[in-house]
């Protein structure tokens, strides 16, 4: 490992979790956010499921499944982006994160495709519970994931510039966190949105 690929990497104490202790406590108070909204889903469900599973009939499990593959394929490609970097391959490094982004876009791209079609359908806020959480979460989740691309566009800009990553600043491990939360979120509300 280069001597500058051996400065980008942060230190690591033992009291403090892979990429920071604030990234975690971000990443536990979404996932929180989540769960309980996920938790509201399936209360009021509950009480309308003659609407729900009408509703649910206007989602495309294909568009669904498209986007599992990519977010979790992306993850995948973030995974071995870190551990690229942690033996110094800096090629490497930036390779994988920008497929892994690609895919993260492309999972955007998909969403708009199902949002307009949503739209054209009339299947928007206000229509019945079922469209109110749908849009509700996805939209929640995919601000997260362009945030995540934001993060990782950034960890990619300082691995090419070869800038340190201090203790107090964001590192490719927490950008990596977070996301896999929205790998994580996603893995869960398709299911529950699409499948249930």
């Amino acid at each position: 490992m280069s001597e500058k690929m051996e400065a980008l990497h942060e230190e690591e104490h033992p009291l403090n979790p892979p990429g920071g202790l604030m990234i975690w406590i971000f990443i536990i108070m979404e996932l929180l956010v989540f769960g309980a909204a996920l938790l509201a889903f399936l209360y009021v469900r509950k009480g309308e499921l003659k609407v729900f599973v009408e509703a649910q009939k206007h989602l495309s499990v294909y568009f669904g499944l498209l986007n599992t593959f990519a977010l979790i394929s992306s993850g995948y490609l973030i995974a071995l982006a870190n551990r690229a970097f942690e033996v110094g391959d800096k090629g490497r490094t930036l390779r994988y994160l920008w497929m892994g982004m690609v895919l993260g876009g492309a999972f955007l791209v998909i969403k708009g495709i199902e949002y307009s079609q949503k739209i054209a359908g009339g299947f928007t806020t206000g229509v019945n519970a079922f469209f109110d959480f749908y849009w509700l979460l996805t939209a929640f989740h995919a601000a997260h994931v362009v945030v995540g691309l934001f993060l990782l566009m950034y960890m990619a800009w300082k691995i090419q510039k070869e800038k340190a990553f201090l203790m107090e600043d964001l590192s490719l491990k927490g950008s990596s966190a977070w996301w896999h939360m929205c790998d994580l979120v996603w893995v869960l509300l398709f299911p529950v949105l699409y499948i249930l």
